[in-house]
């Protein structure tokens, strides 16, 4: 039986309540619609839909949560995407009453974008979630090398203060580098280093998680084209790729640079595997340590775009020789 007003009765709970899951579902359909349109304001409107959905049906029966990160990375609210993910993949897990208690729902704010990924390393991998924060750490990953391209550009121009720090704030995209401007060249490079190892890390969580996403990234739309969208997937399967592909790849392709990195890493792997190059051993010992996801039997693993990740640092490093 339906509540007299479930609006103010019955919030968090409506999927289960049968008479509320029509509407909810019209909502649902509104925002496909909404997402035709492609446009900011459509998807700041698909925003506002699913976050008021979520809090109607806490329990998120219709598996919102996987596709509202990138829609806010979309519009650049990164810290939100981040605070969302990290509240579903961490505290969720040991909240015990969030279902029922409207205040712990969500209730993750101003958490580190920039903290170490380890707590991605689940059997059960997310990977709607780690392919959204690997876009987040990719995207910061460019904006700290933009800054330190722009110190070396600005390198001796005496010019004021105010006029250089509105040339390297026009360098970076995320607001969440707003606060790196301040930094030495020292501490760029170390959080650089840092943003890489986390960008490796992930990228084996979700190479492990489903074997088909990075080697089938770059014919993304085609696969969309040539097969649909599933309804349904398991773990690891080639239909889950698919689903990740319709939530993640406009993101990916909107969000300058990150794109043009990976590309780098790509070709730079592809360089090493033509020339038939191992990676040194000493390297591999260390990649290894820091990246469980890279075990003995994966190092040189072309398949899965696994290499790709491997070989970021290198690439990276090899392209300063020439902007540095």
């Amino acid at each position: 039986m339906t509540p007299a007003n479930a609006f103010e009765t019955s919030v968090g709970h409506f999927w289960g309540i049968l008479n509320t899951r029509d509407y909810m579902r019209a909502r649902f359909a509104l925002n496909v619609q909404l997402r035709e349109a492609a446009t900011l304001d459509s998807i700041a409107e698909m925003v506002d839909h699913y976050r008021d959905m979520l809090r109607l049906c806490r329990n998120d029966n219709m598996g919102i949560r996987d596709i509202l990160p990138c829609l806010l990375l979309q519009l650049d609210r990164d810290q939100e995407c981040y605070d969302f993910v990290k509240w579903w993949m961490v505290e969720s897990q040991v909240e015990e009453d969030w279902r029922e208690d409207g205040e712990s729902y969500l209730s993750t704010h101003d958490a580190d974008a920039y903290e170490d990924v380890t707590y991605f390393d689940q059997r059960f991998l997310d990977l709607n979630h780690a392919i959204a924060i690997l876009l987040l750490k990719v995207k910061l990953l460019v904006d700290v090398r933009s800054l330190r391209l722009c110190r070396k550009v600005l390198e001796g121009r005496n010019w004021p203060n105010e006029i250089i720090d509105k040339v390297q704030l026009s360098s970076i995209s995320s607001p969440l580098s707003q606060k790196l401007v301040g930094l030495s060249i020292q501490e760029l490079e170390a959080l650089e280093n840092r943003l890489i190892v986390q960008c490796q890390k992930l990228g084996g969580y979700t190479c492990t998680a489903n074997f088909h996403f990075w080697r089938n990234f770059w014919e993304a739309n085609d696969h969309l084209e040539e097969n649909g969208l599933p309804q349904c997937s398991s773990q690891g399967s080639w239909e889950e790729m698919l689903l990740v592909f319709y939530h993640s790849h406009p993101a990916w392709w909107q969000t300058e640079g990150v794109v043009e990195l990976l590309t780098i890493a790509d070709r730079f792997a592809m360089g090493m595997r033509l020339k038939n190059i191992d990676m040194p051993a000493k390297q591999q010992e260390a990649l290894m340590k820091d990246n469980p996801a890279f075990g003995p039997n994966m190092v040189g693993e072309v398949a899965g775009g696994r290499d790709m990740w491997m070989w970021m640092e290198r690439a990276l490093k090899t392209q300063d020789r020439y902007l540095m």
